[in-house]
């Protein structure tokens, strides 16, 4: 349940025509958005450019296996 809260807080927060109610909501969405962030990177989630089909890092090998993060600036 607390994941499926700070992925709905983060795709909110990055949408710049989502309107929060309150400068709380918009706050408590950051918070939420950045532990998501975390959350997913600490997976250390992965994939092999040979399954999706293509060159991911554009580094002219299709062989790679890419580590997949999240972040924002």
């Amino acid at each position: 349940m607390n994941q499926s809260d700070m992925t709905l807080a983060f795709e909110y927060y990055l949408n710049p025509n989502y309107n929060f109610s309150t400068d709380f909501q918009a706050q408590l969405a950051e918070y939420l958005s950045i532990a998501y962030m975390e959350y997913i990177n600490e997976q250390n989630l992965s994939v092999n450019e040979a399954d999706v089909g293509f060159d991911l890092n554009g580094d002219g090998d299709p062989d790679d296996t890419i580590a997949l993060t999240i972040e924002y600036d």
